[in-house]
């Protein structure tokens, strides 16, 4: 019944945002002078909150779509709340009700693609897309949950955090895909152990 209910969270979060969306255009106004803008909040539902952090937003403020998102914000979401992230390189966080994310570090060079993705999620459904910085090196990307890591090889993932318990569900694209897109897998350890997970579909 558990597992039931974590997939049932991971596709009602798939539901209601079935693609990545378009690229919103980042909002100037009230930005901090010394804040590195990383992305903006889009597709925002429900009540979203982005928690105060020093030297980058001295209170916490409510989300709407058009939101610019900065590096350190940590984002949460009511009951009802749900969003989407959008990086600047096209990497794209979705995330559900009750959830709690963080961009830890946020590295990007739009004339090479490189750079470095560090995310955390610290509880509730999400889901991500990776963008142009896994696809160049997919090493460098790498998102947390409080009981492991996952290293991105290029690909689209989704997931429950539930307290100490994280189900990790690759989406893909597989190998059987005829887009030429590199073919996706997840890396994930916990306790000092790592599981391969190739195949779309698999937890």
């Amino acid at each position: 019944m558990r597992a039931a209910v974590l997939f049932a969270s991971i596709l009602a979060l798939t539901a209601a945002f079935p693609a990545a969306g378009s690229t919103v255009e980042l909002a100037q106004a009230g930005a901090p002078a010394a804040a590195q803008r990383i992305g903006v909040a889009a597709a925002v539902a429900g009540q979203v909150r982005l928690d105060a952090v020093p030297g980058v937003r001295e209170v916490g403020v409510d989300v709407a779509s058009g939101t610019p998102i900065f590096l350190g914000d940590a984002v949460t979401t009511g009951p009802g709340g749900r969003l989407q992230i959008m990086l600047l390189d096209e990497t794209v966080f979705t995330i559900g009700p009750d959830a709690a994310m963080k961009i830890d570090k946020f590295v990007y060079d739009p004339s090479t693609g490189a750079g470095t993705v560090n995310a955390s999620i610290a509880k509730g459904a999400f889901r991500f897309v990776s963008g142009q910085v896994a696809k160049r090196n997919p090493s460098d990307m790498e998102v947390r949950v409080p009981t492991g890591t996952i290293g991105i090889r290029g690909t689209s993932v989704a997931g429950v955090v539930d307290g100490a318990r994280a189900t990790i569900v690759l989406l893909g694209p597989g190998a059987e895909t005829d887009t030429g897109e590199r073919v996706g897998r997840i890396l994930v350890t916990a306790a000092n152990t790592t599981v391969e997970v190739s195949r779309p579909g698999f937890a």
